[in-house]
């Protein structure tokens, strides 16, 4: 990947499947990506994707957080948004809304360019 990644002026997006800081961080040491998709629910957490975040930060790359499953998820995801100067943007399959935040008794409203963030997303925080 690496390869690819110096033969081409895209910036390269992975990670999604990573597991450890050590393997985003040897992702960042061969140039391989430069923004690297943060899956919470596999790196551990909260702290872990942090950890991330601040490695890629040093390194001048970018996070594009992995939002794949209801608002518990998605409200940690948006938590790692707003205190990281990297954030790039949340690559996701649909919208947070439907049955996950009927679950919640809320809504954000997603598109392409704007997430509005509802109480909903802060009341998942508490759970």
């Amino acid at each position: 990947m690496a390869q690819v990644a110096h033969f081409t002026s895209i910036p390269v997006a992975a990670g999604e499947r990573l597991c450890t800081k050590h393997e985003f961080a040897r992702m960042l040491e061969v140039s391989a990506a430069s923004i690297l998709q943060i899956n919470l629910g596999r790196v551990g957490g909260l702290l872990e994707a942090k950890k991330i975040a601040s490695v890629a930060e040093a390194r001048s790359a970018q996070i594009a957080l992995h939002l794949y499953c209801g608002p518990v998820v998605a409200a940690a995801n948006i938590r790692i948004a707003t205190c990281s100067a990297n954030f790039l943007i949340f690559e996701s399959i649909g919208t947070i809304e439907g049955s996950y935040m009927n679950a919640v008794g809320g809504r954000s409203r997603a598109t392409p360019l704007h997430l509005q963030v509802g109480e909903c997303c802060f009341a998942a925080l508490a759970l």
